[in-house]
C-alpha cells in the first residue's frame, strides 16, 4: 500500500455542480462515491499551458476501460503522460467511450429544457480559471459502466455493483488542473440508479513514495525527442499571451438547476405491482421501494418518450 502525503483538499461535490482543482506533480487526486453509484465526467489540463489537455482518442488506445497502471495522456503534438491510475476497485469502469451530455442533448432526446448537464457544469467549473465553454474537451468518465457489441455500438450497464466508499486514485505526473462534475444524466440512466447523489473529491500532498512512483514512470518512459511544444511549431500564434491557469478572484459559478430541488411523491400501487417491487428487492435488483418504482418509471419514460436525433444514439446516449 502506497503511503500518500497529507490530505490538503476534502470537497463534497454536490449534484448539478463541478469543481476544478490544481493537482501538483506527485500528488494524488481521489474521487469517492459518497453514497453509491454515480457517473462523473473529468477534464485535465496542463496547469502552466491550458492548450495542452488530455486526449480520449489517445487514451483509448490503452482500452475502452482504463485499468490500474494506465495513463491519462495529452493530445498530439504534446503526447505527454499527465496522470496515472494508481488504484481503483473492480467496480469502477473508467470509460473512454462517452461524450459529455449537454443542454442540446437533453432537448434533442427528450425535449427537456433546461436540464443540469456535464457541458455547462464543466464550463462553469473551468471558468474559475479563466477558461470558456469552448475550452472544454472530451471527458474521461470514471464509475461509468459501459459495454459494446461486435458492431462497435456501445450501451450502458447497470451500475449497482458500485458501492458507497469506492474510490479512484490518480497520481499527477505533472502539474495539472483537474476538473470533475457529477454527470447530469445520472437521473436519466442506471449509472446513477436514476437519481442524483453527491461525490467526494480529495487531494493528498506528494509523499516520498508518490514522488518515487513519478520518477519510476519516467525512468521507464523518458521524454521523447519528438514530443512537441509551441516553440517547435512552424506557424505560431499568440505566443505573447499567458496560458498559465490562474484562479480568478471572486469568481462565482452559475450552475443550471442548482441547488437541485427534490420532491417526494406518495404513490399507491396495486397489490400485484407492490408484490413485484418486493420481489425485486428480495432478488437484490433494487435497494428499496423508492428505487424500484423510480427505476420502473424512468425506464418506461426513456423507452417511450425518447426522440430520434443524430446526437442521441440508439440507447439514448
Amino acid at each position: 500500500m502506497v503511503s500518500y502525503g497529507k490530505l490538503r483538499e476534502d470537497f463534497l461535490l454536490l449534484p448539478s455542480t463541478g469543481k476544478a482543482f490544481p493537482v501538483y506533480k506527485g500528488e494524488v487526486y481521489r474521487i469517492v462515491t459518497e453514497e453509491g453509484a454515480q457517473c462523473v465526467d473529468c477534464l485535465g489540463y496542463n496547469l502552466h499551458d491550458y492548450r495542452e489537455h488530455m486526449s480520449l482518442g489517445k487514451m483509448r488506445r490503452q482500452g475502452f476501460h482504463l485499468q490500474k497502471g494506465q495513463f491519462i495522456i495529452s493530445a498530439a503534438p504534446r503526447d505527454r503522460l499527465m496522470m496515472q491510475i494508481l488504484d481503483k476497485p473492480d467496480t469502477c469502469d473508467v470509460t473512454t467511450l462517452l461524450h459529455r451530455c449537454s443542454l442540446a442533448w437533453f432537448e434533442a432526446g427528450w425535449g427537456v429544457v433546461p436540464h443540469a448537464n456535464c457541458q455547462d457544469m464543466l464550463a462553469e467549473a473551468i471558468g474559475e480559471y479563466g477558461l470558456t465553454p469552448d475550452d472544454t474537451h472530451d471527458t474521461l468518465c470514471p464509475f461509468t459502466t459501459t459495454s459494446w457489441d461486435d458492431r462497435g455500438v456501445f450501451s450502458l450497464r447497470d451500475a449497482r455493483r458500485v458501492k458507497k466508499g469506492d474510490c479512484l486514485d490518480l497520481l499527477a505526473l505533472m502539474d495539472v488542473l483537474f476538473v470533475t462534475n457529477i454527470c447530469g444524466a445520472n437521473d436519466y440512466s442506471g449509472l446513477g440508479k436514476y437519481f442524483q447523489r453527491p461525490m467526494r473529491l480529495q487531494i493528498f500532498e506528494a509523499s516520498a513514495e508518490t514522488k518515487g512512483l513519478v520518477e519510476k514512470v519516467f525512468r521507464r518512459f523518458p521524454p521523447l525527442k519528438m514530443q512537441q511544444t509551441p516553440k517547435d511549431f512552424h506557424v505560431k500564434r499568440g505566443e505573447d499571451a499567458d496560458f498559465e491557469l490562474k484562479q480568478v478572484p471572486g469568481y462565482e459559478p452559475k450552475f443550471i438547476n442548482f441547488p437541485l430541488k427534490i420532491e417526494t411523491l406518495e404513490i399507491e400501487l396495486p397489490e400485484e405491482d407492490y408484490e413485484q417491487v418486493q420481489k425485486q428487492k428480495e432478488l437484490g435488483l433494487r435497494d428499496d421501494d423508492e428505487d424500484a418504482v423510480r427505476t420502473a418509471v424512468m425506464e418506461w419514460y426513456l423507452t417511450n418518450r425518447r426522440r430520434r436525433h443524430p446526437i442521441v444514439n440508439t440507447f439514448g446516449f
